[in-house]
């Protein structure tokens, strides 16, 4: 027997989409993080199979980096902020864009570029890599490297 959705109340049931002057009704000031895409490539770890302490320092780099405005945020040195890497400066970028891709969030992305963070800014205990792409000032994380051999390239 097929499972059946849950339905979700709501105030107005008659409606079957949001209206239009909420779609385009809020633009951040800050970096959001979305973790929606995050690839099941083995060289890449899933948020299930990180240690406890590398997911609370995950959390603690997300929150202070969606502290700060954008714009700032944009200016750190990459031990702080953000580094970008051409796709051609990774092994294999479409290990990373499988889930990406298949919604089409990729179109939306309008640069060839990824952008990482380093989880630990002084590489101590690990050197880690969250790695994602930007679409406006949504960060949407792909992926989280704790082996650079497997990230990158040797053209970078």
């Amino acid at each position: 027997m097929a499972k059946t959705k849950p339905r979700i109340k709501t105030k107005n049931p008659d409606r079957k989409t949001v209206p239009k002057e909420l779609l385009n009704s809020y633009s951040s000031t800050h970096i959001l993080f979305n973790l929606s895409f995050m690839t099941d490539h083995k060289d890449f770890k899933l948020i299930e199979d990180i240690e406890q302490k590398h997911l609370v320092q995950l959390i603690k780099r997300m929150y202070n980096l969606s502290r700060e405005h954008y714009k700032d945020v944009m200016l750190y040195e990459k031990k702080q902020g953000f580094e970008d890497i051409k796709e051609t400066g990774l092994k294999n970028p479409q290990s990373l864009l499988k889930n990406f891709n298949s919604t089409k969030m990729i179109e939306q992305s309008k640069d060839k570029f990824f952008y990482f963070f380093v989880l630990y800014p002084n590489d101590n205990p690990v050197c880690a890599r969250v790695i994602g792409k930007f679409i406006d000032k949504s960060f949407y994380i792909l992926g989280i490297c704790f082996n650079h051999d497997k990230l990158y390239s040797s053209k970078r």
